[in-house]
């Protein structure tokens, strides 16, 4: 049984043979994790002001800053499977499209971190 959750898949990759679902612009599934996605932004922009002002809070925050730092590696590994909406294009060629671009930037905001605690 297959189960249709308006996912783009791509059966002519030559990953492997795999089938991999890319997220349109316009799939509901994308368009709902990019707006839950903004909580942990204006999060992150009221508190890290806050906690560089004030460190003496910072254990008031901890369980805030961890699900929003694991919310931002999720994003990090799901910006793999975002495809444009105009192109339509591999998992390999959208994976090397990310690394080029964007992927060092969100690597170096995701990784220090998690390890920071």
């Amino acid at each position: 049984m297959i189960i249709n959750l308006g996912l783009d898949i791509n059966d002519e990759d030559d990953f492997d043979q795999i089938k991999v679902a890319k997220f349109k612009h316009n799939n509901k599934i994308r368009q709902a994790w990019e707006l839950m996605m903004t909580i942990p932004m204006w999060y992150s922009m009221i508190t890290v002001p806050i906690l560089i002002l004030w460190p003496e809070y910072n254990e008031s925050y901890l369980l805030g800053s961890w699900v929003t730092d694991i919310l931002w590696l999720i994003d990090l590994g799901f910006n793999f499977f975002k495809a444009n909406n105009e192109i339509d294009i591999s998992f390999t060629d959208t994976a090397l499209t990310y690394f080029s671009g964007a992927f060092i930037f969100d690597i170096l905001a995701t990784l220090p971190a998690l390890f920071s605690y």
